[in-house]
């Protein structure tokens, strides 16, 4: 009787592992996307590594999970460092160029509430791999429902939004904030523009906290990448990073964005 490729794969490789990386290639929307990554760079090199690097770091994280799990448990620091790393190191290999201004508005013994515009699927990649700090992110749901990528919100301690998860997340946000740990909240994705709506909870946390806000304006993101394609153009995307909000203020905040993007 002839075995099939999965039921060897089956027997070969261990549970855990078929469960975090099986679904790339047997969950059909993940290999739809996969396939569609793969034709529409197939002539752009720099944009195919720049997808092959984040797909293999995936892989590479779902599979050491285990081990890192055993050896240095509930270390999301640990974690956040190795996935700031290999970010970082994908950026490198990619075309696009980054210009950062106001680093010196990120004070070492200070915790904040950092928040950005959020028009292009490397704003969060790019603050998480270029800020001199490691972030909380507060990441869209549709991730968990992949096991792979769940794998690396759950290590990193990377909160999902949605409201089935609003009221245990804000929890979990606020018990964050209160220890000194850096939170990064995006705006809501802009559909046309680079400047989209924001969250009031950003406004909320921070007086509930007493913690400020750092406000951080992104340009040429939707240039370089615009939402929903995968091609990158060599260009420059611009970070300006204001000065702390307080809590006071809080409401401000969308406006000093705005500000910030018109000023580069």
């Amino acid at each position: 009787m002839r075995v099939s490729v999965y039921t060897r794969v089956r027997v070969l490789v261990p549970t855990w592992m078929r469960v975090l990386v099986l679904p790339i290639c047997y969950d059909i929307p993940i290999r739809k996307m996969l396939v569609k990554i793969f034709l529409s760079t197939f002539f752009h090199p720099r944009s195919l590594a720049f997808w092959l690097a984040l797909l293999l770091q995936a892989v590479f994280f779902a599979v050491i999970s285990p081990l890192i799990n055993l050896l240095f448990p509930n270390n999301q620091k640990l974690w956040q460092k190795i996935v700031k790393s290999s970010l970082n190191l994908t950026l490198n290999i990619s075309p696009v160029q980054i210009e950062i201004i106001g680093l010196e508005n990120i004070p070492q013994d200070k915790s904040f509430i950092f928040t950005a515009n959020h028009c292009s699927f490397l704003d969060g990649i790019i603050l998480i791999a270029k800020l001199p700090i490691l972030l909380n992110v507060v990441v869209a749901n549709a991730g968990f429902s992949i096991p792979i990528i769940r794998t690396i919100y759950q290590g990193t301690g990377y909160l999902g939004t949605g409201s089935k998860m609003n009221l245990a997340n804000t929890s979990k946000l606020i018990r964050k904030i209160r220890t000194h740990e850096n939170v990064l909240i995006l705006g809501k994705p802009a559909t046309s523009g680079e400047i989209g709506k924001f969250s009031s909870t950003i406004v909320s946390l921070s007086k509930n906290t007493g913690t400020p806000i750092l406000p951080i304006s992104i340009k040429n993101s939707s240039t370089v990448l615009p939402l929903n394609t995968f091609i990158l153009k060599k260009e420059t995307i611009f970070v300006k990073i204001g000065e702390p909000i307080a809590p006071e203020q809080a409401e401000t905040y969308p406006e000093k964005i705005l500000e910030l993007y018109n000023s580069l």
